[in-house]
């Protein structure tokens, strides 16, 4: 008995220091790989807010009687953009032909224009480092809708023909492939006098890759990858989550589709605020559609919005 007490507290110490080289290894990871990232990031994202175009409102204590009426005109808009969606199941045809036309529909220049520009503020929608991992195809000619049209499953097809235009989103779940033009989107956007230095960009690609799993690999390889990254970080999860938690990681697709729905659900408020009616779709063979728009592999079709 006497030995067993001795030899407790030498065990109680090392499980102790244990802890504490763990904990100062993730506080050296966090000051010199998490922060210049952050910081990075914070001042890429006020720049680029900045130098859009997005209506501005400004409330100070001079200007409360004109600030006011705008304040109430913008989210009596928003709230009617909001209120006024809804899921459109049947679409008049532009030609004014017979419902029952199997054929495809000339479209409203009109309305292709007032789709195109509902597209151009959903490009303002957040996503994740602001890689905006997206493509978004536009199809409105009757050539197009037919071709369209045929990967498209039940009333789906019909939608395609008769609408005026329709938005095929497609998530990246390649996104790596991208990153030399992100590296030369952030060095343009910049502040001239604090360029971010090789180390941060290098940081910053890190972090791209891991969260996003877009391993310019083929398929065949990358999944796996991505899987024993995703196990690897939750078992260390597991041993620090009581004093520093890990972020949980998603496969590509799941996380590309994610930076695609706040893109698409922003177009589609877009179109509402202009009186435009939508749907979103998922039921088409991706494969098909693919096919037609001749796009690359990595391209996920994620929903069709009209």
């Amino acid at each position: 008995m006497p030995g067993s007490t001795k030899n407790a507290p030498p065990v109680a110490i090392r499980w102790t220091e244990r802890q504490q080289c763990v904990w100062v290894v993730w506080l050296v990871a966090v000051a010199t790989i998490v922060l210049p990232a952050q910081s990075l990031l914070s001042r890429h994202e006020c720049r680029r807010q900045s130098g859009t175009r997005r209506p501005s409102l400004h409330l100070s204590s001079s200007g409360s009687d004109e600030a006011a009426p705008l304040a109430t005109n913008t989210k009596a808009a928003f709230d009617d953009a909001v209120l006024n969606r809804y899921a459109c199941k049947k679409f008049k045809r532009f030609d004014g032909k017979d419902d029952d036309d199997d054929l495809p529909s000339t479209s409203d220049p009109s309305v292709v224009q007032q789709a195109l520009h509902s597209l151009e503020l959903a490009r303002l929608a957040p996503s994740a480092f602001n890689t905006q991992p997206y493509r978004v195809v536009l199809v409105h000619s009757k050539e197009q809708k037919v071709a369209l049209s045929k990967y498209c499953l039940g009333p789906n097809s019909k939608r395609v023909l008769d609408s005026d235009c329709t938005a095929v989103f497609l998530a990246d779940r390649e996104v790596f492939r991208t990153l030399p033009r992100f590296r030369a989107f952030l060095q343009e956007t910049a502040d001239p006098h604090r360029k971010p230095s090789r180390k941060a960009l290098l940081i910053m690609q890190i972090y791209i890759t891991l969260f996003s799993s877009g391993y310019p690999l083929p398929r065949l390889l990358a999944a796996p990858i991505s899987f024993c990254v995703r196990t690897v970080v939750s078992f260390i999860h597991l041993l620090t989550k009581r004093f520093y938690p890990l972020p949980s990681l998603a496969n590509a697709e799941t996380w590309a589709s994610k930076q695609v729905a706040l893109v698409a659900m922003t177009y589609m408020l877009g179109c509402s605020s202009k009186g435009l009616a939508t749907i979103p779709m998922e039921g088409f063979n991706a494969s098909g559609i693919r096919k037609v728009s001749s796009l690359l592999d990595s391209d996920n079709p994620l929903a069709f919005l009209h």
